[in-house]
């Protein structure tokens, strides 16, 4: 097989991580179609003898470049991405971190999108896991504001996109994309600018998304992300202007796509990861004041909770949050209940266990809801978790009942609850199957009461 992808994996002192994820990789790479590139730029040649070892074992895929200690990092990046190093010409480059590897499955699938000469591949990995929200149906983007719109908040990870390049790179300047975009001053984020900047230049663009379900992503617990002691830096600083000196083109989705990005829960979404950041000294006075002005562009949460959080006032943060969730849920701002909920344990504490578990479970239903195109969710015309935990204990009842030789107005009572109260089919579904014992009897005695109804019958 013709080995048209490389797969370039830029390292710094992680000789047992490359180890790992060698050991698991080569051999079905190889059978792919990919080249492996390590861009090596360790203190040590411990990383070096690790590639060398496997290199001596035959496997003809994998190629070291010793890049040596002393770089910077933007130049590294451009070079990977000009092709620095490379032993011959291939048809996709992807940038992919030392800790992480994909399932076979999903090498299949990107070797077969190889084939079709899309500009870009692109990998939807598992980063965003609180949007409620399915992925978008469209699966070959052909404009590049459509693609930034539905995918910008993934592409910061370095291992979300495959480039073509004789149609995005070939032709790229680095000197030029240097001086403009990057010229004595901090950055993380070329490999973001880049890819947006050159889809502008293709002519009958075509980016092909894999779906979330093909793309099985693992990562080496051997290193850990190193950007952790600058995450204020990067994510407010770096991260911010990475995306406000993208051209005019992509102005319409700037500002959500930078907070979509932010708002995860490992960054600026969870006040759990704000406290952890507080007891690691990172979070601080001095921090608050120095970003107080443009906080609400990267975190919903506000800077008053932030300040409270600093001064160890956590009885007024649970408060503020509370009374947003709450306000949320009052206002069917149900995308925004749903992150704050699974970003906030302690309502557990505020609402009671019983309470809590059937408000995760009607979250459940809205995703299922939202997956299936349903317009009506199970939080339809309620304003407060109350009202929710109402709506799902009655249809529980009922639901239960059934399978039970139950009286007669209570048969005669269920399907126009179920009606009236504009329930989804996914909701009933859900219940039966998580709260029901005899699901085949629930399920017959539905459908035959529901025939009754449109009759307009009633059990005798």
């Amino acid at each position: 097989m013709e080995h048209n992808i490389a797969f370039c994996v830029p390292t710094y002192n992680h000789p047992d991580t490359m180890d790992e994820v060698l050991g698991i990789t080569l051999e079905m790479y190889n059978k792919y179609g990919i080249d492996v590139y390590v861009y090596d730029s360790s203190e040590t040649s411990d990383t070096r003898r690790v590639v060398d070892k496997y290199i001596q074992d035959g496997h003809q895929n994998l190629f070291y470049i010793d890049y040596g200690p002393n770089f910077d990092t933007h130049i590294k990046g451009l070079d990977v991405l000009s092709g620095y190093g490379l032993e011959k010409e291939y048809e996709y480059m992807f940038n992919v971190k030392d800790r992480t590897y994909f399932d076979e499955s999903t090498i299949k699938k990107i070797y077969e999108a190889s084939l079709e000469g899309y500009d870009v591949i692109f990998l939807p990995v598992a980063h965003w896991p609180l949007d409620p929200n399915p992925q978008p149906r469209t699966e070959v983007y052909t404009d590049a504001l459509s693609f930034f719109r539905d995918y910008g908040k993934m592409t910061p990870n370095l291992e979300t996109t495959i480039i073509r390049w004789d149609t995005m790179l070939k032709e790229f300047d680095k000197v030029e994309f240097f001086q403009r975009y990057y010229a004595g001053i901090a950055g993380s984020f070329d490999h973001f600018n880049i890819l947006f900047e050159q889809l502008l230049k293709v002519k009958a663009l075509k980016i092909m998304v894999l779906r979330e379900d093909e793309v099985i992503r693992y990562v080496s617990e051997r290193s850990n992300s190193m950007w952790v002691k600058r995450i204020f830096e990067v994510w407010i600083e770096e991260w911010s202007r990475a995306v406000e000196v993208l051209p005019e083109y992509y102005e319409p989705y700037k500002a959500v796509v930078k907070k979509e990005e932010t708002m995860q829960p490992v960054l600026f979404g969870s006040i759990y990861n704000l406290i952890q950041l507080r007891e690691n000294k990172l979070l601080t006075q001095e921090t608050v004041d120095k970003y107080r002005d443009v906080w609400n562009e990267v975190s919903d949460i506000s800077i008053e909770c932030v300040e409270c959080l600093v001064q160890r006032q956590q009885h007024k943060v649970v408060q503020m949050l509370l009374e947003k969730w709450i306000g949320h849920l009052y206002h069917q701002e149900i995308a925004d209940a749903y992150h704050m909920f699974y970003t906030n344990y302690w309502l557990e504490d505020v609402l009671g266990k019983y309470e809590y578990a059937v408000m995760k479970r009607c979250f459940e239903i809205y995703k299922l809801e939202l997956e299936n195109g349903t317009s009506n969710t199970i939080f339809y015309n309620t304003h407060s978790y109350k009202e929710v935990v109402d709506r799902y204990q009655t249809l529980k009842y009922l639901l239960r009942r059934l399978e039970f030789d139950c009286a007669n107005e209570i048969m005669n009572d269920i399907v126009p609850y179920f009606y009236e109260q504009q329930l989804s089919v996914q909701s009933l579904s859900y219940i039966i199957y998580n709260e029901c014992i005899n699901r085949e009897k629930v399920i017959a005695c539905w459908e035959l009461l529901s025939d009754m109804y449109y009759r307009g019958e009633k059990c005798e």
